[in-house]
């Protein structure tokens, strides 16, 4: 909101809409917008309506992860490892193979060819090409989410090591 200009406490009236209602309810006046899945987005844009912000265009880095706690990382390195360079690998083939991604989506998710493309196009920024997210993008993330929450005197070094993936993508 800020970003294009408004006031998020005075210009807007934020409201609770079920995922299955917020397309029929901006469509009908009952809202005037509303913040929407990319399924959602996409039968929005097919029912006429039309998209305003992409999150990925704002941020460079919202889906995905992998958290494992201290007790895992000191007894299970290996596992975290293996999963580290599945999900880098997922990840490069994402960036690398449309194609393949759009047909892993249409089969996974049960999507068509059409709403599987659009999809991946509004999506796939939202990656990182390997894993790493660069310390700017970490740290504003991370801060936004800690004070949202209420937590004060954290640091992102806590809360946060590449070491692993960085061995993984060696």
């Amino acid at each position: 909101m800020k970003h294009y200009g408004l006031d998020p406490d005075k210009d807007v009236i934020y409201r609770v809409v079920e995922t299955g209602t917020r397309i029929a309810a901006v469509l009908s006046g009952s809202i005037d917008s509303s913040m929407m899945d990319y399924g959602e987005a996409f039968r929005a844009k097919k029912a006429g309506l039309k998209l305003l912000v992409n999150a990925a265009d704002l941020h460079s880095l919202l889906a995905g992860g992998l958290a494992a706690n201290l007790k895992k990382l000191k007894e299970q390195p290996d596992q975290v490892r293996r999963m580290l360079k599945a999900m880098s690998q997922a990840l490069k083939y994402m960036q690398e193979n449309p194609e393949g991604t759009q047909q892993v989506m249409m089969n996974w998710l049960k999507l068509d060819r059409e709403m599987a493309a659009d999809i991946y196009q509004m999506a796939k920024d939202n990656y990182t090409k390997n894993g790493i997210v660069d310390e700017p993008t970490l740290n504003s993330l991370v801060t936004a989410m800690l004070a949202e929450a209420g937590i004060k005197n954290v640091n992102v070094s806590q809360l946060v090591d590449f070491s692993l993936l960085q061995q993984v993508l060696k």
